[in-house]
């Protein structure tokens, strides 16, 4: 996925909704001091929870809040989307196929946050979503109440593989047409899940990674804008290597309790009182990107 715009409000010095192009190749961002530049910058770190970014009461714009408003907002849209994304169990789907995108054909998600203490109330999604009643509450239902709508809506023979509830989602879709969509703000942090894994950690996987460097003071290889986008591509390609990484693990263990027995072995011969209470394992798994495996006997 790629940032395709930020938008801001009620965030500080942004009191109307602000939109913020991010071009494909490079934005810069210039402006008078106190202008709002750092701003633009922050808000993403807050966005993407970057560590040491965290929103306060005092984020929220001080006009607004005196005209009575309670919560601020910042929304990113992203484009390059997947073709393809799992949200049940080793089934594929789209963002468009779910009806999670927003008029412009972009995933956009806006987090709210409170005007009290900053604390952040909603993870949504902007999108146009259906306005059936039924057709609205797909993506929170179980698999067992999708199929007993789906049977209810006398679809059940035309889902391929009744096992998978996106087939059976789509399906009744398909067979509800024509029907509307209306702008919706469908929160994601909480009550939507499939019988697997929430949906918003499903998309949340998917984005993009932000990291915020600051110039006007000393930086190190030890700073969390610095680690963190190493440690999710050690984190991508452990995940891409997984199963040699496993044989790998295989053959190391094997390897290692081999020699540990036939020491066990030798120790028989000497000492068979000890021996007999020992036994070789692994107190950890063979390889880690920590120094601390270690293979004991007790």
């Amino acid at each position: 996925m790629r940032l395709r715009t930020v938008k801001l409000t009620n965030f500080r010095g942004y009191q109307a909704t602000t939109i913020i192009p991010i071009d494909s190749a490079m934005t810069g961002i210039v402006g008078r001091n106190d202008y709002g530049k750092s701003t633009i910058l922050e808000a993403l770190a807050i966005f993407f929870e970057t560590e040491g970014a965290k929103a306060d009461k005092s984020d929220m714009n001080c006009f607004t809040l005196a005209g009575g408003a309670e919560q601020f907002e910042i929304a990113c849209e992203f484009d390059g989307l997947p073709d393809a994304l799992v949200l049940d169990e080793n089934a594929e789907t789209s963002l468009a196929q779910e009806y999670l995108l927003n008029a412009d054909g972009a995933l956009e998600i806006v987090k709210t946050f409170n005007s009290t203490a900053g604390k952040l109330i909603r993870t949504a999604i902007r999108c146009q979503h259906p306005s059936d009643a039924e057709l609205a509450t797909l993506l929170s239902l179980k698999i067992a109440d999708v199929k007993k709508l789906g049977e209810k809506r006398g679809i059940a023979d035309q889902v391929a593989d009744k096992r998978v509830a996106s087939q059976w989602r789509q399906t009744i879709r398909i067979n509800a047409q024509p029907f509307e969509c209306k702008e919706t703000l469908l929160d994601v942090s909480k009550g939507l899940s499939t019988d697997s894994k929430s949906v918003w950690e499903r998309i949340e996987a998917q984005l993009p990674t932000f990291a915020l460097f600051k110039s006007d003071r000393e930086s190190s290889d030890g700073d969390a804008e610095a680690k963190n986008p190493l440690q999710q591509a050690v984190k991508e390609a452990q995940a891409t290597l997984q199963q040699q990484i496993s044989a790998l693990e295989q053959q190391i263990e094997a390897s290692v309790l081999d020699v540990a027995t036939r020491t066990l072995d030798k120790l028989r011969e000497m000492a068979p009182e000890l021996a007999n209470e020992l036994t070789p394992r692994f107190k950890e798994k063979p390889i880690t990107f920590l120094p601390s495996n270690k293979c004991t006997m007790r």
